[in-house]
């Protein structure tokens, strides 16, 4: 299934080879670099530079490549947000977390919001807001 994802800002393509490709910035101390997400949902397979060092549940900024928009949802502050089309052309958002360790994923279409990770029962009142969106 051929599947597309894009910011939502500038809607520039993020997926190349099976990966999504952001930029990633810490904060205490500054740190950036590209990271490589995989574009199957579910899948918490991270590509990163080795001196790129990342702490378990940092939370981290997560900008657009293309147009270095900042990713992060408005919604809740440990999400970042981006669009995926299907190849049926069936839109939806993603929001996936920004805390580093941290594999959590919301796959929403209009009413319809699929879950992944181990950790989404962290954000039960957050899916009942999203639920009432």
């Amino acid at each position: 299934m051929k599947v597309n994802y894009s910011c939502p800002k500038c809607k520039g393509f993020l997926n190349i080879g099976g990966y999504l490709v952001f930029i990633i910035k810490a904060k205490n101390p500054p740190r950036k670099g590209l990271i490589f997400l995989s574009t199957e949902i579910g899948d918490y397979k991270v590509i990163k530079h080795p001196y790129l060092e990342l702490e378990d549940d940092e939370i981290t900024d997560v900008f657009c490549p293309i147009c270095n928009f900042n990713l992060k949802c408005s919604r809740n502050k440990n999400f970042a947000r981006i669009e995926m089309i299907d190849a049926d052309q069936n839109r939806y958002e993603i929001l996936f977390s920004r805390i580093v360790g941290e594999k959590c994923t919301y796959k929403i279409k209009g009413d319809k919001i699929t879950e992944y990770g181990k950790h989404t029962s962290r954000y039960g009142s957050f899916r009942k807001l999203l639920q009432e969106d």
